[in-house]
């Protein structure tokens, strides 16, 4: 571990010295079968040993996402207005697992994972980096017979006969694996918003000069990986760009990150509420407003340095959200911001807001603000998702010349404030003109920034582990990485 993971990373560091990378027991690490359109989302949150007051709850400490956002960042005169990350994040594929995930041969036609030399250039980004890494370790998959989620959860004879998976020969372990946890031979069918849109987010967010300019045509030599410079040998094989940006959405699948927010495991139809519109159950509570606004002006706002090197320059940071509310998992990079209204309001008027304009009714009398609130503001945000799923001609582009806009979501939300300004809180509202999203419902279920590619069951090129693939190297596809953002 070097010495910025040892002091830094933090889910919740409230002072940089002590910290440490310990697993919390009051905020379980994420385990394999946290579902996401990165379907098993298990970024390792890191969390520290580290003393201090922050006016947030335990889970919505804006310092869980980043240490800097504590002390006056947190209060509301300091948050400009705007912001846009100083880092490009460009749409790709969330490479969904009906269509195994990094496994899809994404630019032919020919699905046949057995023939996997007749068209070596079209293969799956897998495929090609086992025959650079692992040639001639071809891998045989057994049968399987695979039954949906809700024929999973039924009594094993109740459910059928399956969907059943031919046994075939495969080009390597890399592809192997892929198939039997990312992709149709797994023993559940993944369901349609299965896939590695939290991998695509961390690693679009964290790896800072992540996009490759160029397909390049590798091979390894004396332990290196090397440009082929037009010779066409048999240990050549060629990276398209969009292969690269599917390993690398791979390796950040399982990462090392921080959190702010709730993880909501119920379905949206079984969300209950209360009389004021609030899930009865808090981890569907979701992020806290306040906590969002103070990460938004925070990071890209005033800027801060990237976790994975906090002695560096500062940036304007993006991060990213959990876009739905219930428990599938939609994870978007956020690039820009602009806040456009902020109006002070007294307590009565927040009250109103917060119980859907009806401040007489029971539910009000009982609501409780913090009890260190005395000033209230009613706020009116937009912030701008990069989004995904760019298409086959898209892929075949430079990253960087995708166009490709993003999506603008409008939130409400009431702050509560402290005698001095600084965010201790906030609720969720709807519009108060009735005019766009209900923020009570739409809103992120957490946020979160990746900070390394591996996690602490891996090895330090991103290896061995056991929720991402454990065959591929995040040193060797920086190496491609390196050479594809190279000139010739």
């Amino acid at each position: 571990m070097n010495t910025t993971r040892s002091v830094i990373l933090a889910a919740s560091v409230l002072a940089l010295i002590g910290a440490q990378r310990v697993t919390s027991a009051q905020e379980p690490r994420l385990r394999p079968g946290f579902a996401s359109n990165g379907y098993f989302r298990t970024h390792e949150i890191l969390v520290p040993r580290a003393p201090g007051r922050e006016p947030m709850n335990e889970t919505n400490r804006a310092a869980r996402l980043h240490p800097e956002l504590r002390g006056a960042i947190l209060r509301l005169e300091s948050g400009p207005a705007s912001g846009e990350s100083s880092r490009p994040i460009f749409p790709s594929s969330w490479w969904p697992m009906t269509e195994n995930g990094i496994a899809d041969r994404w630019n032919s036609r020919n699905k046949d994972y057995s023939d996997f030399r007749s068209d070596p250039e079209n293969l799956s980004p897998v495929e090609k980096y086992d025959l650079l890494m692992n040639p001639g370790e071809a891998r045989r998959l057994p049968q399987v017979r695979a039954f949906t989620s809700e024929e999973m959860r039924r009594p094993e004879r109740e459910r059928g006969s399956g969907a059943v998976r031919p046994s075939i020969v495969v080009a390597g372990p890399a592809t192997a694996w892929e198939l039997l946890n990312h992709g149709t031979y797994q023993t559940t069918v993944p369901e349609s918003w299965w896939g590695h849109c939290n991998g695509w987010s961390s690693y679009s967010t964290a790896e800072r000069d992540g996009a490759p300019m160029r397909d390049v045509r590798v091979r390894r030599e004396n332990g290196r990986i090397v440009e082929c410079n037009g010779e066409r040998d048999r240990s050549c094989v060629l990276f398209r760009m969009a292969d690269l940006e599917a390993l690398f959405s791979e390796i950040y699948f399982h990462d090392s990150s921080t959190m702010a927010g709730n993880r909501c495991n119920v379905p949206e139809d079984d969300i209950t509420r209360d009389s004021i519109g609030r899930p009865t159950t808090p981890a569907c509570r979701d992020v806290n407003p306040g906590t969002l606004h103070v990460a938004l002006t925070g990071l890209m706002g005033r800027g801060a340095p990237a976790l994975a090197n906090l002695g560096g320059p500062r940036e304007r940071l993006p991060f990213v959200i959990d876009y739905a509310y219930g428990d599938e998992v939609w994870t978007f990079p956020v690039v820009r911001y602009r806040i456009q209204e902020n109006e002070e309001i007294d307590e009565r008027r927040a009250s109103q807001l917060v119980c859907n304009g009806d401040g007489p009714s029971a539910g009000c009398r009982t609501y409780r603000w913090n009890e260190n609130a005395v000033r209230f503001a009613r706020i009116r945000t937009s912030i701008h998702l990069v989004n995904y799923a760019a298409s086959i001609e898209q892929l075949l582009v430079p990253p960087l010349q995708r166009r490709r806009p993003t999506a603008e979501v409008t939130y409400h939300y009431v702050l509560e404030l402290d005698g001095r300004g600084t965010i201790l809180g906030g609720e969720w509202i709807e519009s108060p003109t009735g005019v766009g999203p209900n923020s009570k419902e739409l809103h992120p279920d957490f946020i979160f920034m990746s900070a390394f590619p591996d996690a602490s069951d891996e090895a330090g090129d991103d290896t061995g582990g056991r929720s991402d693939n454990p065959y591929i190297s995040s040193v060797v596809l920086q190496s491609i990485l390196r050479l594809s953002r190279n000139g010739r």
